[in-house]
């Protein structure tokens, strides 16, 4: 009898077991398969173009467009046909500049522009309930470049699932929204799961003021037309020198690190410069101390500098003489001094983006930098023009003793005193003689 309990005890176990496993499966099955999480709380949805640029660069005028493809309702991709079209016929257009807005937290070099559409699914007549699936991606930039603009476009790729329903009163609304990216800006695959995001225009509960089913381009340039053209430059510095004393034929010795914007990308390891005497490019660089390993040559074969970007480079400068640089991108900035030359009084006047930030100056027989003085930061390369003008003053020591330009001013003093003594001895004489 005991070995009979025992053994239909033993069942009793197995079956137990068994659906418990089959409790847990089920449990765990809607989790698994659910698509989306809960999103009673987002049932509007919205794109966002961000547009990033190194600070100081004009958002240029230009229309990113996306398109918004059918993929499936209730995950049948039979009845694309059935479904409404999101945006303007399954195109939806975001147009630069309009009415963007700079976020708060970014790169210090950076400005970030971001602009949303219009709401996606307002309006739209859904023709029966359901689950319906649309893919978003942003269609190649109309955009008219310079040879000096450049832009990265985003790769993102979006998933929008649209949860259609019917109320007590036969109506169908929209009882929730998913978005995931599954693409990122840069071109990596998420997974079919992807990002979860929250659509919502103005940000929602996401913490943020705008929908992060977000596009990110970044827009960069240079005003150096083509970057080979001396006379278009985007930052000189530039020498004068003088004073009673001022030599034209005197180097004086340069010390210059520039750096690119962060958003430019790290392919780009120097900028192209020429030495300048007056407007003359100079070809024999050796009085000026270039390195010979960063002179190179243009298309046109004129000698250049390839300066590299992050670290010092050294050069000498004459009096009107200049060093240009033809392609150094708006949001570079640049630390730049001069050494300290005998009897020469050395300032430095910045011009950023066409606006005069100041002048440093230093003292006799020493060099002088920027940033320093009323320049407490790297100076920024703007729109406008940008430079350093260097100017050394030598006027010469101030003789205490007698010079041949002022000998013949001493002499009619002394001729005049002279004169003024003569006068008193003879008044001095008659005087004595007229008491006797």
């Amino acid at each position: 009898m005991r070995e009979k309990e025992t053994r239909m005890f033993k069942k009793s176990k197995g079956l137990l077991a068994v659906l418990l496993a089959l409790m847990l499966s089920l449990t765990m099955a809607p989790f698994a398969h659910a698509a989306d999480p809960v999103l009673e709380e987002i049932t509007t949805a919205a794109i966002t173009k961000v547009l990033k640029v190194p600070v100081g660069t004009d958002v240029p005028d230009v229309d990113f467009t996306f398109t918004v493809t059918p993929v499936s309702v209730n995950n049948q991709t039979a009845l694309v046909s059935t479904m409404p079209a999101l945006g303007n016929a399954g195109v939806v257009t975001i147009s630069f500049p309009g009415a963007y807005q700079r976020e708060e937290f970014v790169a210090p070099d950076s400005d970030y522009y971001y602009l949303e559409s219009a709401e996606l699914l307002a309006n739209i007549v859904w023709p029966d309930t359901g689950v319906y699936e649309y893919r978003i991606v942003e269609n190649p930039t109309v955009i008219t470049l310079g040879p000096g603009d450049f832009l990265i476009e985003s790769q993102a790729v979006y998933r929008l699932r649209v949860h259609v329903r019917e109320n007590d009163a036969k109506e169908l609304y929209i009882w929730g929204v998913g978005a995931y990216r599954i693409v990122s800006d840069d071109g990596d695959d998420l997974g079919s799961a992807g990002e979860k995001v929250d659509p919502t225009p103005g940000g929602g509960s996401s913490g943020f003021d705008y929908s992060q089913m977000t596009f990110s381009n970044i827009y960069y340039k240079h005003n150096g037309g083509g970057g080979e053209d001396p006379e278009m430059d985007t930052l000189k510095i530039t020498k004068t020198t003088g004073g009673a004393y001022g030599s034209s034929a005197t180097y004086f010795d340069f010390t210059l690190t520039i750096n690119k914007p962060s958003l430019v990308p790290n392919t780009e390891t120097s900028y192209r410069a020429y030495i300048l005497d007056g407007t003359t490019v100079v070809t024999a660089l050796a009085d000026n101390k270039v390195a010979a390993g960063l002179i190179g040559t243009d298309s046109l074969g004129v000698a250049c500098i390839n300066v590299p970007l992050g670290t010092a480079f050294t050069f000498a400068l004459k009096s009107g003489q200049s060093l240009v640089f033809t392609n150094a991108f708006v949001g570079s900035n640049y630390a730049v001094s001069e050494a300290g030359a005998p009897d020469y009084m050395a300032s430095a006047t910045v011009i950023s983006d066409a606006t005069n930030k100041g002048t440093v100056t230093g003292t006799k027989g020493n060099g002088v930098a920027v940033p320093g003085g009323v320049i407490t930061a790297n100076p920024l390369v703007g729109e406008g023009a940008n430079a350093t003008n260097f100017t050394n003053t030598n006027n010469g020591d101030i003789e205490t003793g007698i010079t041949m330009e002022n000998l013949p001013f001493i002499a009619m003093i002394a001729l005049a005193l002279v004169g003024l003594g003569a006068f008193i001895a003879v008044r001095a004489r008659k005087r004595s003689a007229e008491n006797q």
